[in-house]
């Protein structure tokens, strides 16, 4: 930054001796211009802190979530390709809540929505709202 300040002095300085406009308070009033000048455009950081990082880094995740989540939805709904309620796209133990009660476990889900499907054939799937709803550590 310093060698760029330097640069840009000794420019204005030729500049202002080749036009013969040999004003020794013109230069000076320059100087202090290109100073003032190089210190606002350098002295602006806009190296994001770490808590900006890791909130960028969750959204991505959270967005390739997001769409990975509706996608599966989709085709397992609409297209009713109820292989796709595996561990690859679930938690092994993940749970539905029902009117007779909670069912545990891929299989369990797999089963319950496969049920669902038959039951209603024709029926169609939308996403219109995708929450998130995230545990932290400390509340569990």
């Amino acid at each position: 930054m310093i060698l760029i300040i330097t640069f840009i002095l000794i420019v204005i300085t030729i500049f202002t001796i080749k036009t013969k406009v040999i004003n020794f308070k013109t230069i000076i009033m320059n100087k202090l211009y290109v100073i003032l000048i190089a210190i606002t455009m350098f002295s602006c950081n806009e190296t994001p802190n770490q808590e900006y990082q890791n909130l960028q880094q969750s959204k991505v995740k959270l967005d390739a979530n997001i769409s990975m989540y509706s996608n599966v939805w989709d085709k397992v709904m609409n297209d009713r390709d109820i292989n796709l309620i595996n561990t690859d796209s679930f938690d092994s133990e993940v749970t539905v809540i029902t009117a007779t009660g909670p069912i545990t476990g891929i299989d369990g889900f797999k089963a319950y929505y496969n049920n669902y499907l038959t039951g209603f054939s024709d029926a169609k799937f939308s996403i219109t709202l995708i929450a998130n709803c995230t545990v932290s550590p400390s509340s569990q």
